[in-house]
């Protein structure tokens, strides 16, 4: 419970300090005073204390900052230590801070757990009570272990199902983005394997076609030269012709130098023969087509090596292998894909089976659960004078499965001129008596160790504000109550009463007690506190409480 409350530069509030009740039986605060005194101040830092994101407007005129401060004791064992200090600080300009024992944290996390020990019930915050998810809240509170134990398996199929299809939607989408990538990937990388690329081979494959295309033209030319002089095939080259005519030639020289002469010719016709069998040496046609073969096969590498370049966008041969060795990564990934996709769709399929079963299992729980809190809230409807308007908890079932079930909740109105949903059709006074009847019907473990009611009596007057002010009393036996209130029959039945006053433009809070407290009920009962039927009466209104 709220043990003490610091508030600095709050809307009208420039510094207070309240220290709330800690009796043993109720724990019931009021806090009032007039019109403009200040008391939605203390509601607006208790707010901000709860974790609601602040607003330029709730920091004082004049001011760049405004904090609160809280010291709370539980025993739900939220922190190691017997108390605990929450603080947040809301700066004008930037962001705020939220701190718990003294240590910074953020304020999702902060809010979160300032819900297990303060709760706020103003106006605004009523209708946030009662949206539908609140209202299955609030059934499913009501549930007991058993629904709770449903509910955690219900949870933790459904996370099981959703985590599957992640998976397998995660495994879909890969496999679709590899196939896309390596379309045709099992011919490209038969031709790598071909093709045989390795650092600088383009470069090496265009030298040896180079060299290869040299040495096809020389030998060719040579072939062509061979020819011209044998003849080729026929036979008739200029060879022949050249030694007939040297036989003329040598027929025709006189006898003293024919000798000689015909031993001339004979020697140059045996070196022109040596010179042409050295030439079919190495000139021979299967050297040739062997050239040509290794030029053919050195071309066509080349020209295969381009075309992989273009086809995987490589800028060189290292390139190729990788894409080559991540092909073959991603196409082995794709096969054991495969199985492994069956078995999430199987799991997947298990799981939502699971949570189908669960949710039905909730459905039943849930409804006979709500029929039992129908049956508590409206008796407490009775006792505060709503006679003839009852609670009727309604189902529908959702369209699609979610973590909680396939319930819809709508907490519905029921009078005998009149039914709707609650939140539409209520008016403020019964709506505040409703969500009061609620407090008191749900278990204990579902309210938190404080709750904030800012005016709840609005729209209330006469017995039925007697009767919810008792309702609170009552409350405030299983939880810390602090009430804002202009109802003085409500107000004269809190355990401690803070009484908000403006000086000087300075909002200013303090504990009243006996006469003071008289002076205060008078005011609220008439606006002239020293009149003496009202001092009689507010004395009788504080007399007549029973703590017992």
């Amino acid at each position: 419970m709220l043990k003490r409350l610091s508030i600095k530069n709050v809307g009208g509030i420039g510094s207070a300090e309240l220290t709330f009740s800690s009796s043993e039986k109720y724990n019931f605060n009021v806090v009032t005073g007039e019109s403009g005194a200040g008391k939605s101040s203390v509601v607006r830092a208790l707010e901000i204390l709860s974790g609601k994101r602040s607003q330029a407007s709730y920091i004082r005129a004049g001011e760049e900052k405004a904090s609160v401060e809280a010291v709370f004791t539980s025993g739900r064992d939220l922190v190691e230590e017997s108390a605990v200090l929450a603080a947040r600080e809301c700066p004008r300009t930037g962001r705020g801070s939220a701190y718990i024992q003294a240590k910074s944290m953020p304020l999702s996390s902060y809010t979160e757990f300032m819900a297990k020990l303060l709760r706020i019930q103003s106006q605004f915050a009523q209708l946030e009570l009662l949206d539908e998810e609140r209202q299955l809240v609030m059934v499913d509170a009501s549930g007991g272990r058993e629904l709770t134990l449903i509910l955690d398996k219900m949870k933790q199929a459904y996370q099981n199902a959703v985590h599957q299809e992640k998976l397998l939607r995660s495994l879909t989408e890969k496999g679709r983005e590899i196939e896309s990538k390596y379309e045709n990937a099992d011919k490209i990388i038969q031709a790598v394997k071909q093709c045989k690329p390795q650092r600088g081979l383009e470069s090496e494959l265009e030298e040896i076609r180079k060299s290869l295309s040299g040495k096809i033209s020389a030998m060719t030319q040579g072939r062509n030269a061979l020819d011209e002089i044998t003849g080729g095939a026929s036979g008739n080259g200029i060879m022949e012709q050249i030694e007939r005519a040297c036989m003329k030639l040598c027929s025709s020289l006189p006898e003293e130098i024919k000798g000689k002469a015909e031993l001339a010719a004979n020697e140059g016709i045996s070196n022109i023969q040596d010179m042409l069998r050295m030439a079919r040496a190495n000139f021979s046609v299967n050297e040739l087509k062997k050239l040509i073969a290794e030029h053919d096969s050195a071309e066509q590498r080349l020209g295969n090596l381009r075309k992989l370049k273009r086809m995987i966008r490589a800028e060189d041969e290292e390139a190729i292998l990788k894409w080559s060795a991540e092909a073959e990564e991603a196409i082995l990934w794709l096969q054991n894909a495969r199985a492994e996709i069956s078995e999430i769709e199987a799991r997947s399929r298990t799981a939502k089976r699971e949570a189908s079963r669960y949710a039905l299992q909730l459905r039943e729980l849930r409804k006979a659960e709500a029929s039992k809190l129908e049956l508590r809230v409206n008796e407490c409807l009775k006792e505060l004078g709503l006679n003839d308007s009852k609670l009727s908890i309604r189902f529908s079932e959702r369209s699609r499965l979610r973590r909680d079930g396939a319930d819809r909740v709508n907490f519905v109105l029921v009078t005998k001129k009149r039914e709707g949903r609650v939140e539409k059709i209520a008016s403020g006074g019964e709506l505040s008596r409703l969500l009061l009847a609620l407090q008191l019907s749900l278990p204990d473990e579902w309210l938190p160790d404080t709750i904030v009611f800012d005016e709840v009596e609005a729209g209330l007057g006469g017995m039925a504000a007697v009767l919810s002010g008792e309702k609170l009393r009552e409350l405030s036996s299983k939880c810390q109550v602090i009430l804002v209130t202009h109802e003085a029959s409500i107000a004269a039945l809190g355990e401690k009463h803070f009484l908000i006053e403006k000086h000087e433009g300075e909002a200013m809070i303090q504990e009243i007690e006996e006469e003071s407290r008289v002076s205060e009920l008078a005011r609220m009962l008439t606006g002239d506190s020293s009149l003496p039927e009202a001092r009689l009466h507010a004395r009788k209104l504080l007399e007549s409480r029973i703590f017992c």
